[in-house]
């Protein structure tokens, strides 16, 4: 047993781990990845509709008012079997899409895999929980939030990165986020 006389040398200040660094990080970008999924969307909308032709679009526009009898396949919003390049262009997944974020140009990878799992994130949670979601990125403050929905702002946030954290999940599993920290750059001999 020490003396109180003598003191210890206070412990030298360490890093964040690596994989809690990392997986704060992931979670910023989960989280600004459901601010932007209305944008997510509009973009994906945009560049399905860039992508059919001009003669596919007149060709689809000239064959629908000649088939006005056949409203039902007209109103069901099924293309017809003759136009083969329409619907390859609408059913094929899209790539990436750029984004103006806050002033800078962002492009996203597999946009489509992100509204599955925004969409799978909000079908895991219960009522309470997807109108937090809503309302928080849709820009309503915390104690807005809080006040409309009778709850503490310790339970917001608990619910907030419950969600966070499933998201991160869903997108691991679904390949799009790689959950470990980026390698160091090798260094070259020379």
């Amino acid at each position: 047993m020490r003396c109180a006389r003598y003191k210890k040398t206070p412990p030298t200040t360490k890093s964040v781990p690596r994989g809690i660094a990392r997986q704060s990080e992931l979670l910023t970008l989960i989280e600004r990845r459901f601010a932007q999924e209305d944008d997510l969307r509009e973009a994906i909308a945009r560049t399905r509709t860039d992508t059919i032709s001009a003669p596919a679009m007149a060709e689809l526009a000239a064959e629908e008012s000649s088939h006005a009898e056949d409203t039902a396949a007209i109103t069901d919003g099924a293309l017809c079997p003759s136009d083969e390049s329409a619907q390859e262009s609408i059913g094929a997944p899209v790539g990436s899409v750029s984004l103006r974020w806050h002033g800078e140009d962002e492009t996203i990878d597999s946009p489509e895999i992100w509204l599955t799992v925004f969409d799978d994130v909000r079908a895991a949670g219960d009522a309470i929980t997807r109108e937090i979601l809503r309302r928080r990125f849709h820009g309503e403050p915390y104690w807005k939030t809080c006040d409309a929905l009778y709850l503490s702002p310790n339970t917001y946030y608990h619910h907030i990165r419950e969600m966070l954290h499933y998201a991160l999940a869903c997108a691991t599993a679904s390949g799009i986020l790689d959950p470990r920290p980026p390698k160091p750059q090798e260094q070259k001999a020379g």
